[in-house]
């Protein structure tokens, strides 16, 4: 292991002597793997101080999880509260709440629409974002 690196499933493999497969299917409590490989393999890890590289998770998984909010203004005790319940209620069920503000909000949510339209246009194909454009929506039509 590299000076100030965090700890890899590789790394964990080769001191438990299993593939990085191996210790990834363990960690993430798969069935085909023995009761003794995955005792060693969490005891590895957990003596590593070892987490998940949520960039590698999100690009093997096709998901980031990760739900956002544009508001213009969060300075209203309501606008924050509901801000912090939506905060705990996507946090429980494992999504991972990022707040933007913007003086301007309904703007740069308009732009960013806008924005992928056009891509979807010139490229001829379907943008990764249009799934998020309903096709009802009047922005969104052709």
């Amino acid at each position: 292991m590299k000076k100030n690196n965090p700890p890899t499933i590789r790394e964990i493999a080769r001191l438990v002597g299993v593939s990085a497969n191996t210790v990834s299917r363990a960690l993430n409590n798969k069935p085909d793997v023995s009761p003794e490989t995955k005792k060693n393999i969490i005891k590895t890890a957990q003596f590593l101080n070892y987490t998940p590289n949520a960039i590698a998770r999100a690009l093997v998984q096709r998901t980031t999880r990760t739900i956002g909010m544009v508001m213009s203004d969060i300075s209203d005790p309501f606008f924050g509260e509901m801000v912090k319940d939506a905060e705990v209620f996507f946090r429980s069920r494992g999504y991972n709440p990022v707040s933007y503000t913007h003086l301007r909000a309904h703007e740069t949510v308009l732009d960013l629409v806008c924005r992928i339209l056009l891509a979807q246009k010139k490229k001829k194909t379907t943008h990764p974002h249009h799934r998020y454009i309903s096709h009802s929506n009047p922005f969104a039509s052709t």
